[in-house]
C-alpha cells in the first residue's frame, strides 16, 4: 500500500493541531506497514531541512524504511484581504509541479486541507482516488461574531471547491459527520475516524490530585471563536461568588489579562512533561468554543483526569457527556455563566466522579496505533 500525502505542515517546522495530526498519522502509518510519501512545507524566508532531519523528527532515526519526504516553500503573505486563499492556492501549484508525474505510483491520495487544490482540479487525469480533510471545517460552523463570520464566508466557496472532486471526506465523526451531510456530502463519501493522543498521554502514574478548592484551567491561544473573551467577562463575578482558581496556558496577551490573585497566566508551554503536570494540578479544563474540530487539548485533559467543560461542536460530543463534564448545546455568555455556576456548586465527589469518568473514557480507541490501523483498514477496502 503505497500513500501521498499533501500537507500543510507538521511540528516543529509549522505548529497545530492538524499538523500534529499529520506527524503521528504519518508515522503510525509507516509503523503498520503504509509506504508514505510526505509532501509539506516550510515559510517562505525560513529555513529548509532535509529528509533526514525530519525523518530523525518523526521516528528517532535519520532514515525510515517505508518513508519519503520533501519540503515546499510556502509564499509569503500579502496585503489584500483575501490572501490566504491566494497563498493556498499558489502552495497548491508548486504541489502539482512537484508530485504530478508520480501520483499514479500511488494507491491513494491523502489531501490536508488546500494542499491538494491543483490536482483536484486535474484530477480526471490521475488514477488514484483521493481523499481530504479540513478537520474541524470551521467556516461551516457557527461564528462567534460578525467580523469571524465574514472571514469564513469568503474560505466557503474555495473549501467547496475541493471537496466537491474529492472521491472520499474525511470526518472525526459526531458532529463533523453531521455537518458534512448537511451541506450536501453524501454519506458513502463520507469516512468518519476520530481523533487520538500519542502514547505518552496514557502514563497513568500521578492522577487525581485532590485540591482544597476547584482548579479551573483554559489551555489555548487568544482567539476569538475559542471563547475566551466571554470567559474573561464571567469570571470576576464568579470569582467573588465561590472560591476557585483560573489558570490560563497559552500565549495570552497582557491587554486581555485579568488582574486577580486567583487567576494566574502560565504563557506558552511546549514540553509535554510541563504541560502534563500543569493539567495534573488542575480539577476541570474549560474549553467554551464555537467551533472546533476534535480538539487534541480535551483528549490530553482527559487523559490526565481532569473533567471537561466544552460546547457541543466539531465531534466534542464523542468525548464529552454529563459523566465526565458539562457539555453545553451551544456557546453564549450567559450558557457559559450559568454551566459555570453549576460547576462551581457541585462537590468534590461529583467532580471526582466526573474525572475518573474522563478516565475510562479515553481509551485505547483515541490512541494512535488503533487510530492509524482505522485508516489502514480503509485504505485496504478502497
Amino acid at each position: 500500500m503505497k500513500l501521498l500525502l499533501l500537507s500543510d505542515g507538521i511540528p516543529p517546522y509549522i505548529m497545530g493541531g492538524m499538523q500534529r495530526h499529520t506527524l503521528n498519522l504519518v508515522k503510525y502509518l509507516v509503523l503498520g506497514g503504509v509506504e508514505v510519501k510526505l509532501i509539506h512545507f516550510y515559510n517562505e524566508g525560513d529555513s529548509n531541512f532535509s529528509h533526514h532531519e525530519v525523518c530523525q523528527e518523526i521516528f528517532g532515526l535519520e532514515d525510515q524504511p517505508g518513508f519519503q519526504s520533501e519540503m515546499i516553500e510556502f509564499p509569503k503573505p500579502g496585503k489584500v484581504p483575501g490572501h490566504y486563499i491566494r497563498r493556498s492556492y499558489r502552495y497548491s501549484k508548486r504541489v502539482y509541479e512537484k508530485v504530478k508525474d508520480e501520483v499514479n505510483d500511488f494507491d491513494f491520495v491523502y489531501i490536508k486541507g488546500f494542499s491538494g487544490w491543483k490536482l483536484l482540479e486535474q484530477k480526471k487525469h490521475f488514477k488514484p482516488k483521493m481523499g481530504v480533510n479540513f478537520h474541524g471545517y470551521e467556516m461551516f460552523q457557527i461564528s462567534p461574531d460578525f467580523k469571524t463570520k465574514l472571514k469564513n464566508q469568503i474560505l466557503i466557496p474555495p473549501v467547496q471547491k475541493n471537496l466537491d472532486p474529492s472521491d472520499f471526506i474525511f470526518s472525526y465523526g459526531g458532529g463533523i459527520t453531521d455537518l458534512l451531510e448537511k451541506i450536501g456530502v453524501a454519506s458513502n463519501r463520507i469516512v468518519s475516524i476520530n481523533g487520538a493522543v500519542d502514547a505518552v498521554w496514557f502514563d497513568q502514574a500521578s492522577f487525581m490530585k485532590s485540591n482544597q478548592s476547584k482548579r479551573l484551567l483554559f489551555v489555548g491561544r487568544f482567539e476569538r471563536r475559542k471563547g475566551i473573551e466571554e470567559l474573561n467577562e464571567v469570571l470576576p463575578e464568579l470569582l467573588n461568588q465561590y472560591d476557585f482558581q483560573m489558570d490560563f496556558v497559552g500565549p495570552i496577551p497582557e491587554d486581555k489579562q485579568i488582574q486577580n490573585p486567583k487567576i494566574s497566566y502560565l504563557g506558552t508551554i511546549q514540553s509535554v512533561e510541563e504541560i502534563k503536570k500543569v493539567y495534573s494540578e488542575h480539577d476541570i479544563l474549560i474549553a467554551p468554543s464555537y467551533s472546533e474540530g476534535m480538539p487534541n487539548v480535551i483528549m490530553e485533559a482527559m487523559s490526565q483526569g481532569l473533567a471537561i467543560l466544552a460546547t457541543d461542536v466539531g465531534a466534542t460530543r464523542l468525548l464529552v457527556d454529563e459523566k465526565n463534564g458539562w457539555l453545553m448545546p451551544e456557546m453564549n455568555g450567559e450558557m457559559l455563566k450559568s454551566t459555570l455556576n453549576d460547576l462551581l456548586s457541585s462537590s468534590e465527589d461529583q467532580i471526582h466522579e466526573k474525572r475518573q469518568k474522563s478516565l475510562e473514557k479515553l481509551d485505547e480507541n483515541f490512541s494512535w496505533p488503533v487510530v492509524a490501523q482505522k485508516h489502514i483498514d480503509f485504505l485496504k477496502s478502497i
